[in-house]
């Protein structure tokens, strides 16, 4: 388990769909879902802390490392 402190953004992945990414910094974000709905799209723009795990396969991951989220704080 390891837990991270970032910014919740909306963005396009395609397809029609809107995904959900943690922006830990400039340099460093994560995916969360592919899908902005429920409590993930209504903290859209808000400073959380994450706690889960990296996925598995990382290096199999185009659009950047996958997040398992366990749980969500808004700070």
């Amino acid at each position: 388990m390891m837990t991270l402190r970032g910014r919740l953004i909306v963005r396009p992945f395609g397809k029609g769909t809107d995904g959900v990414v943690l922006r830990v910094s400039p340099r460093e974000q994560w995916i969360l879902s592919y899908r902005a709905e429920g409590l993930l799209a209504a903290l859209a723009g808000r400073r959380v802390e994450v706690t889960g795990r990296a996925c598995d396969k990382q290096g199999e991951a185009l659009a950047g490392p996958h997040f398992d989220l366990a749980a969500l704080t808004e700070l």
